[in-house]
């Protein structure tokens, strides 16, 4: 499954918060570019060549992913059915509330 992640820096070492982060990007881009991910790094890993290095990115994602994978629960019976069905259409977790499948 293609998600959209976002990588950015921040001049303070403060984490921040993914919430407002998905809310700014509700505010000024199109719902289907918001990003479900959102990675902070001190700084961008770097090829010999001097460009990004996309595959350490990579897998940086996947190991934020693997550190935040936690079950959403919802106490909402609807939710979880629909969750349920996304999940074995999908063949993967859909962990987040925010995710839009439309």
């Amino acid at each position: 499954m293609v998600k959209l992640v976002a990588y950015y820096l921040s001049k303070k070492k403060d984490i921040l918060d993914k919430k407002e982060l998905r809310d700014f990007a509700l505010q000024h881009l199109p719902r289907v570019m918001v990003p479900s991910n959102f990675v902070q790094l001190d700084e961008f890993p770097i090829t010999s060549t001097g460009k990004i290095d996309m595959k350490a990115l990579l897998q940086i994602n996947d190991i934020e992913e693997g550190e935040s994978q936690e079950e959403v629960a919802d106490a909402n019976p609807i939710t979880n059915a629909i969750r349920s069905i996304w999940e074995s259409l999908l063949e993967c977790k859909v962990n987040d509330n925010n995710i839009d499948f439309f």
